[in-house]
Formats: structure tokens, C-alpha cells, sequence
């Protein structure tokens, strides 16, 4: 079949709102949804069947949300793509090739063509990161061979295994704004039955007109599981903080609703050092008095490593003064602590206690008063 805008449309339109809501990865949680409707739509490289719909989803008593919904023909229509489709491997490939994929033209009223080409509204934008060469020396046409299916883990049903080499996890929540820091870490250790870390190798950047977006979908494999090493980190007092392998000068003037992924001295050989420094408002600060003095200046620092299942924190929203974590929702009030507001996690993210030198940088005042990471790891050690 022809895949045309028009075609997704109609397939968007047959997607059962129930089942949406009450899927793992649907942020609004308890809410009716109303609608969905498409934004634009994306067809992966290959045989044509394979598409990537942005559709924006309006539920009771909260704006519209743009979420991702892979789509396959079949049978001559569009349906929601399963894991084994092959959709998710498509979009492997068009990371591993690096493609920038413009997003299908609408179709003017009364169904004829224009004489001029549409203007391009949206691409996606693929770019494979160093580690695929590593991981898988074919590229793109050896990812399509990969076998795919599902991870069959508890909260990962967006998640599929190929080739018993890599994991891609797709977020299906897109946020506003460019978040290039969108990642996903090895958080289901040995349980994916995989034996070694490998690098992160891919990530996926869509950005549309009106609507910067960012979508990030990790290609990697799975490392063993963290032992005692969440109970300390290499902070300590006096370590200056950096972006990695950068200098401390450039967190120095961070503007407000700024945030920075910070290291000791910018050395990343420890992940689980990694920090996230943001700048408030300090007026708006709600901390207990020891952790507001570890706010100076409005500026505080929070573990980046989810307190739910180990996975990055990478997503900040200045707006309303939360950060998210992207595998399963989870959503932390940086103003109160980072205590956690919505999702799974129970516990806030660990605050390291910072001090402002009279040059502007920051230094630590030592580790992190507790363990960064998943409670749960604190039982199987």
C-alpha cells in the first residue's frame, strides 16, 4: 500500500484511547484521553511499510502531549506496530545510516497535488554515536538482519532485543524542547541475560516546526550488576565540578532554569558520580535549612541516577521545576528536595552538598550524604 499522510491520519484515528491509557508508558496516568490526533509522521527506510507517527494525545483536564506511536502496513492498512515487526529494527537502521527523514506532506483539500513540493514541516534527525562501529561493524544493512523481540520485562514493554546484541528502548513521551542529554543506562544489569557493558550507540533527535521535541532511543547492551559502588561515589571534598572533560568555568554562570551533567573535575570514569547542577529562582527554594545551604545562589545539585531502576535523569523541565525520568515516567520536585511527585520512584534523588567559591565555580563538600540509585539495590548487598 501507499503510505500517505492521509493513510496515517486515518490509522491515528483507529488507535483505541483505552488501551493508550492504560499502557506503562502513557504519562498521564488515571486520566480519560479525549483525543489523538496526528502532528506529523516519519517513513523509515526500507520497504516503505515502516512509519513513525507523532500524535498529539488530549486527556481530561491537562493540555495536549505529544507522544510516538510506531506504525506498520499490514494487510493493506496501517496498524500499531508489535514487537517483531521489524519497526523498531528500521528505525536501528536509520540511526546506524545517520538519515534525516523529512515528514510526509499534507495533502491540500480535494486531494490534488500541488504543483510545488510542500514544504518540509518536521525530520527526524539519526545520528549514530562512535560505539556502533564497535558494537556492530556492518552498520545499518547488519541490524536488519538482527532477529528482534521482545525484552518481556516488567515496565519495558516499549523495549526490544535484537540479535542478542543490543536494546533499544523507545520513548514514547515527547517533551518540549531539545534534550539531547535523553539517554538510557544499563539499569537492567543481568537480569536481559547479557554479560558485559557495551557502549551507548545510537540516539535519535526529532525536531518539528513549532515544537522543538526531542525523542532519544539508546542502542546498547546490558553490564552486570552495580555491588557496593552506589554506596560511595568519587565525590569528595574539594572535587570541582565540571561538565565531562571540561572546565569548571562553564557552570560558573548558568541561567536561570540552566541545568549541566557535572563530574568530579569532569572526569566521567565513575557514572555514578554523575551530577546534575541546575539554577533557581533561590527565593523559590523549599529546603530543609542544612540543604539549603547546599543550594548557594539558587544553584543545586542532584544525583542524576533514578532512584526507581538506575536510569538517567536527563530530562529537566525549567517550567515547572521538575526532572524526569524517561524509562518509566518517574517525575522529582527540584525545588522541594527532589522528592518524587508522580511514577514509580519512592525515594528523592540524593542532593550533594555543594559551596560557591569567590571565582564562581562550585566544589563539593564531600559525597553524597546517601546512596545515589535504586533502593532496591541497597537490599542485594
Amino acid at each position: 500500500m501507499e503510505v500517505t499522510k492521509a493513510t496515517v491520519e486515518a490509522a491515528v484515528r483507529r488507535i483505541d484511547p483505552d488501551a493508550v491509557a492504560s499502557a506503562r508508558w502513557f504519562g498521564g496516568k488515571g486520566r480519560a484521553i479525549r483525543s489523538i490526533e496526528l502532528a506529523e509522521a516519519f517513513v523509515l527506510p526500507g520497504d516503505g511499510r515502516h512509519v513513525l507517527a507523532v500524535a498529539n494525545v488530549v486527556s481530561e483536564r491537562a493540555p495536549a502531549e505529544a507522544y510516538l506511536f510506531p506504525l506498520v502496513a499490514d494487510a493493506g492498512a496501517l496498524r500499531p506496530a508489535a514487537e517483531g515487526d521489524g519497526t523498531l529494527r528500521a528505525l536501528a537502521g536509520a540511526i546506524a545510516e545517520g538519515r534525516t527523514i523529512p515528514a510526509l506532506p499534507s495533502v491540500p483539500e480535494g486531494g490534488v497535488e500541488p504543483a510545488q513540493p510542500a514544504p518540509v514541516t518536521a525530520a527526524l534527525v539519526c545520528r549514530p554515536a562512535s560505539g556502533l562501529g564497535d558494537l556492530e561493524p556492518g552498520g545499518a544493512a547488519a541490524l536488519g538482519r538482527l532477529a528482534e523481540r521482545p525484552l518481556g520485562m516488567d515496565q519495558s514493554n516499549t523495549s526490544v532485543v535484537l540479535g542478542e546484541l543490543l536494546l533499544l528502548k523507545a520513548y514514547r513521551w515527547l517533551q518540549p524542547g531539545l534534550n539531547p542529554d535523553l539517554e538510557l543506562v544499563a539499569y537492567l544489569t543481568e537480569e536481559a541475560g547479557f554479560s558485559r557493558r557495551k557502549l551507548l550507540i545510537g540516539a535519535l533527535l526529532s525536531a518539528f516546526g513549532g515544537l522543538g521535541a526531542a525523542l532519544a532511543i539508546p542502542l546498547f547492551s546490558l553490564g552486570p550488576a552495580p555491588g557496593k559502588s552506589l554506596f560511595e561515589t568519587s565525590w569528595r571534598e574539594g572535587s570541582q565540578l565540571a561538565p565531562p572533560d571540561g572546565s569548571p568555568a562553564q557552570v560558573a554562570d548558568l541561567p536561570i532554569g540552566g541545568v549541566f551533567t557535572v563530574f568530579p573535575f569532569g572526569d566521567t570514569s565513575d557514572p555514578n558520580a554523575a551530577t546534575l547542577l541546575i539554577r533557581v529562582e533561590p527565593e523559590l527554594l523549599e529546603l530543609d535549612p542544612e540543604a539549603a545551604e547546599w543550594a548557594p545562589d539558587g544553584y543545586i545539585a542532584y544525583s542524576k541516577i533514578c532512584t526507581h531502576a538506575g536510569c538517567p535523569v536527563g530530562l529537566y523541565r525549567a517550567a515547572q521545576h521538575t526532572l524526569i525520568c524517561p524509562c518509566h515516567q518517574s517525575e522529582f520536585d527540584v525545588l522541594r528536595g527532589a522528592r518524587p511527585i508522580s511514577g514509580p520512584a519512592a525515594r528523592p534523588l540524593p542532593q550533594l552538598p555543594i559551596a560557591r567559591r569567590a571565582d564562581g565555580t562550585f566544589v563539593a563538600l564531600g559525597d553524597y550524604p546517601e546512596p545515589v540509585g535504586p533502593a532496591f539495590w541497597n537490599m542485594l548487598w
